[in-house]
């Protein structure tokens, strides 16, 4: 997989409808960032060399203390058990044709929350899957999404990885 530059803004030419569930569909999103309060973020993006599905988002964001990143963390999961079995429709504002999916199962194990999110409908991807998985660790929160085919764990585990790096480097 190729990295893309880290990026230090969070995402904003994407919509999700319904809207209340696009932290559960993407991660870094600007409208899930909005007045929480976080001080920083760094987001890089990973995709195949050649055109395929297989693609991970990773972002980092920073909040002034632990208090802050937790709350964050616990608001996000709360919204994302409120989209459990929920239908999506995302849209790019480049052109790029809306991608549609369904939100299924919602866990949290330590500390790691995540849900898997199927296509929905007929499309080139069937078959592929996405995890979205979000953790804190000290004042930061880990927001990762990795799609693929037979990706169902690998969100929640690049995100105990992060988070693992937070705790020895802090």
């Amino acid at each position: 997989m190729r990295p893309r530059e880290v990026a230090t803004s969070l995402a904003s030419d994407v919509s999700i409808d319904p809207a209340k569930c696009a932290s559960a569909v993407a991660p870094a999103l600007a409208s899930t960032y909005t007045g929480s309060g976080y001080t920083g973020v760094a987001v890089q993006g990973l995709m195949e060399a050649s055109p395929g599905r297989h693609k991970v988002i990773q972002a980092v964001a920073a909040f002034s203390d632990e208090a802050a990143a937790q709350q964050f963390y616990t608001q996000q999961l709360s919204a994302w058990r409120g989209c459990r079995l929920t239908g999506v429709t995302v849209s790019f504002t480049n052109g790029q044709p809306d991608d549609h999916a369904t939100i299924t199962i919602i866990s949290e194990t330590d500390g790691i929350a995540s849900t898997v999110l199927l296509p929905a409908g007929a499309s080139e991807h069937q078959g592929s899957e996405c995890e979205r998985a979000m953790g804190v660790r000290r004042n930061v929160v880990v927001d990762v999404r990795a799609c693929g085919q037979n990706t169902i764990t690998t969100g929640a585990s690049l995100a105990r990885v992060i988070n693992d790096n937070i705790t020895r480097h802090s």
